[in-house]
C-alpha cells in the first residue's frame, strides 16, 4: 500500500453544502434557487507538507505497479491518480490531533454570505 499505514487507509470524506438563503430586498422568497456558498479548498495544508508528502517518482511518471495498492485506488472519491499523496485533503488528514478533539480543516470562506 502506498502510502502505508492505517491512518492513510482510514481516510474519509464528508461532503458539506452551504446555501445562502438570504433573499434580496423586493424579491419573492421563491423566485430563484438559493446560491451555494463557495468553499475554497486549496491552501488548507501546511506549507511544510510539500517536503513530507510527495509522490514517488513512479507515481509522478504515471507508472503504477500491479502489486501495489495506491491512495487513489483506496480513496477514488477523494484522490485522483494525478494528485496521489499531494492531495491537500490527504495532507490535512495525515496530521495527528493533539488532545481529545478532532479538528480537520476542510476549506476556507473568504467572505461568508457577502454581497
Amino acid at each position: 500500500m502506498e502510502p502505508c499505514g492505517l491512518r492513510a487507509a482510514a481516510m474519509f470524506n464528508d461532503v458539506f453544502t452551504l446555501i445562502n438563503y438570504t433573499v434580496a430586498p423586493g424579491m419573492p422568497a421563491d423566485s430563484a434557487p438559493p446560491p451555494e456558498v463557495r468553499l475554497e479548498e486549496s491552501g488548507i495544508a501546511w506549507s511544510t507538507d510539500d517536503a513530507i508528502f510527495r509522490n514517488s517518482e513512479d507515481v509522478a511518471d504515471g507508472i503504477f505497479r500491479s502489486n501495489v495498492e495506491y491512495l487513489h485506488q483506496q480513496q477514488p472519491h477523494i484522490v485522483s491518480p494525478d494528485e496521489g499523496v499531494e492531495n491537500e485533503h490527504f495532507r490535512v488528514w495525515m496530521h495527528s490531533e493533539v488532545g481529545g478533539r478532532y479538528i480537520s480543516l476542510r476549506g476556507l470562506f473568504s467572505c461568508l454570505f457577502c454581497d
